[in-house]
């Protein structure tokens, strides 16, 4: 596993093995586009399913990314947004999507 991808999944492993947070509200901005393990794990979307607010942002050729959007595994994460967040956000109230596949958005 790619060190960058490796971390991803240590990191949302980690925040997943809180399970009484009382954490309103998720945001994940400017979320690098690619398949992580974490995702796939039933501890993951249990930790999901407490939050009432669901935030998520990807910024298609943002340079500090250096065009993830054009590496393998992109269209993969866009195809599976549905399994690895939204079908677990069972008590999210309030969701927030913003992408763009050129660049950020301009204030």
């Amino acid at each position: 596993m790619a060190p960058l991808r490796k971390l991803m999944a240590e990191t949302y492993t980690a925040l997943a093995r809180n399970r009484q947070h009382h954490i309103p509200t998720l945001i994940l901005p400017s979320i690098v586009a690619r398949n992580v393990s974490t995702f796939s794990h039933s501890s993951f979307h249990a930790f999901l399913r407490a939050f009432r607010a669901f935030k998520l942002s990807r910024w298609g050729s943002y340079r500090s990314y250096t065009g993830y959007h054009s590496c393998d595994g992109y269209s993969t994460f866009a195809q599976n947004l549905a399994p690895f967040f939204f079908a677990h956000l069972t008590t999210t109230t309030r969701l927030s999507i913003a992408a763009s596949p050129d660049s950020l958005p301009s204030p």
